[in-house]
């Protein structure tokens, strides 16, 4: 008791020797962080900016400055307040902002979450905390924040002594939770099917502890085999488990159930179990149902989901594909990529396999290694009938940032792309994929060379010897992509471009060799920007005369419809689109 009283006397004394002045915000469209940082060392806002009250670590909404913010508005902020200091010392502030943010004291950068952005969904002023030099008399503050997805929004708050500070019981709780989580022997959740082929199918779970598994599965005509996971002959004891069941029968219905070895007893317990029914040999005819780019908040995503899955495509669906960029960040990575996103294919009784994607932001975050344990390697192809679907990893869309602590200093997609382009060597030449009828390309970014340069080019260099030209080696039909957040639809027959959005934008990023060397069609998934919570389904049915392609809003608002034949122009349905012709490209 006595020292706790202590502690508190303690924080009192030191927050009377520091005192914050109410904060002035100015909201403007061409606002830098130059000027965030001369304002922190002349002290003078522009006369338009708003004074308001902030309690010290409290939330404030930037909207209550700026009001609902346009499609297509780039708005940038610059929040200032003073520090007054009884004496020159150095202190510790907390800052969390959506999406980015750069703090400036007295001229000095001192905490920015330039450009991989806050990292933490949940705003608080303990997402990022760093050490602060103050002098004595009156310090300048300066923020500058811009908005990526959510609700644009910061916290700040001077920590008088990191070592005695009383986290609230709401980060209390969540550090502890991911620092020590409940030890729960069971599965975390339904196991995954995923990569289901002709042959093939993939099966990963997850338990809450260390844990030896398999897996028993049959047919009607096969006998039970039972197949534990293993390293070098050793059953390996952990808590993901992914399983490959190879040498399965075209158009053949399995069972499986998963199972744990009890080290105690020596016995075999049964977890979970379930069925599939592999893709079949012969013929063309199936459907499935896309999203990407769900960068939006975990119950937006989660009712995104649930809304797709209610539409008749959803529900008709053979499989499902994930275009990736399942969230903006992953710090954790079990709270956004399951518990917002493929739980809720459970959840709403969607068993059949998930085809998944990743995307630059599956690179961004503490726990972004754990998508390969779960997923496996992160290009594969897969057959379903006569169609040959080839799948790629993109990568990062920045180069390695020589920066200490930026997520991009992880990042080195070099090895990677050297054995994509080996693995796309042999696929291409494989019969599965020569015979095929048609051939699709789902890649989270698109092959055009509007976007980022370092992005643009790391994907023609995996890609242009293949797909690209008059005459490429590959012909395919289709490459299903997002990244660029709106919705878009090339077609190479009549080089026209149709476009959601601002379409001088648009036209800008365009290039006009881009016609001559892309000879497929490209449909391009919508995402979130500017703080709109926009988002696009889209659902292609694979028919012997061509591609359905609809592109629709979750809730079935159709956006654009057309059916792709080979050698055709697309037929348009019904389009909201801009169209856009070779001409108006650069």
């Amino acid at each position: 008791m006595k020292k706790a009283v202590f502690i508190f006397a303690a924080l009192c004394l030191a927050l009377f020797n520091l005192h914050a002045a109410p904060w002035q915000i100015y909201v403007a469209s061409k606002l830098s962080p130059e000027d965030a940082r001369k304002i922190s060392v002349s002290g003078v806002m522009p006369p338009q900016s708003k004074k308001v009250e902030i309690k010290p670590g409290a939330i404030f909404h930037l909207s209550k400055i700026s009001g609902k913010i346009k499609r297509g508005t780039p708005l940038r902020s610059i929040a200032y307040t003073t520090i007054t200091s009884a004496k020159d010392e150095e202190k510790f502030i907390g800052i969390g902002a959506d999406w980015y943010f750069t703090c400036f004291v007295n001229g000095k950068k001192v905490l920015s979450t330039e450009p991989g952005g806050n990292e933490f969904f949940q705003i608080s002023c303990y997402n990022h905390i760093g050490k602060v030099k103050l002098k004595k008399g009156v310090n300048h503050v300066t923020l500058f924040i811009r908005p990526q997805v959510y609700q644009w929004k910061f916290a700040f708050k001077i920590m008088p002594d990191l070592k005695m500070l009383p986290l609230r019981r709401s980060d209390r709780d969540r550090m502890i939770s991911q620092m020590f989580p409940p030890a729960n022997p069971g599965l975390l959740r339904k196991e995954l099917l995923h990569q289901l082929s002709t042959d093939s199918a993939a099966i990963s779970c997850e338990f809450g502890v260390p844990t030896i598994c398999g897996i028993r599965f049959r047919s009607a005509s096969t006998p039970e085999k039972l197949l534990w996971n293993t390293v070098s002959g050793k059953r390996t004891v952990r808590k993901i488990h992914r399983f490959i069941l190879s040498d399965l029968k075209p158009a053949t219905a399995y069972s499986y159930e998963i199972v744990k070895l009890d080290t105690n007893t020596a016995g075999i317990i049964p977890v979970s179990s379930g069925k599939f029914t592999t893709a079949p040999e012969t013929g063309v005819r199936h459907r499935f149902i896309a999203i990407g780019d769900t960068q939006v908040s975990p119950d937006d995503r989660k009712k995104a989901i649930s809304s797709m899955l209610k539409l008749p495509e959803g529900k008709n669906a053979d499989f499902f594909v994930s275009l990736g960029d399942v969230a903006e960040t992953f710090v954790t990575f079990a709270p956004h990529y399951f518990d917002s996103f493929l739980n809720i294919l459970h959840k709403n009784k969607f068993f059949k396999p998930v085809m998944l994607v990743k995307g630059n932001h599956e690179y961004r975050g503490n726990e972004t290694e754990v998508y390969n344990d779960h997923f496996g390697r992160s290009y594969y192809t897969f057959r379903y009938g006569e169609v040959f679907y080839i799948v790629l990893d993109t990568g990062e869309g920045a180069d390695t940032l020589w920066l200490p602590g930026n997520h991009l200093l992880w990042t080195d997609t070099t090895q990677l792309f050297e054995e994509q382009v080996k693995f796309l060597e042999r696929v291409i030449s494989s019969p599965a994929c020569q015979n095929a009828k048609y051939r699709i390309v789902i890649a989270h970014a698109s092959p055009f060379k509007y976007h980022a340069p370092f992005y643009a080019q790391s994907i023609r260099k995996l890609t242009e010897k293949f797909f690209f030209g008059t005459d490429p080696r590959c012909k395919i039909d289709l490459w299903l992509c997002g990244h660029v957040h709106y919705v878009s639809r090339f077609d190479p027959v009549t080089d026209t471009a149709y476009f959601s959005g601002i379409t001088k934008l648009k036209a800008k990023h365009f290039r006009k060799e881009d016609f001559s060397e892309i000879n497929f069609s490209v449909i391009t998934n919508d995402g979130p920007g500017q703080g709109q919570k926009r988002l696009s389904v889209t659902a292609v049915e694979v028919t012997p005369e061509g591609l359905a392609v609809k592109i629709m809003t979750p809730d079935g608002k159709v956006i654009d419809e057309s059916f792709i034949r080979k050698g055709k122009p697309h037929e348009v349905k019904s389009s909201k689109l801009y169209k856009l012709e070779r001409k108006h490209f650069k």
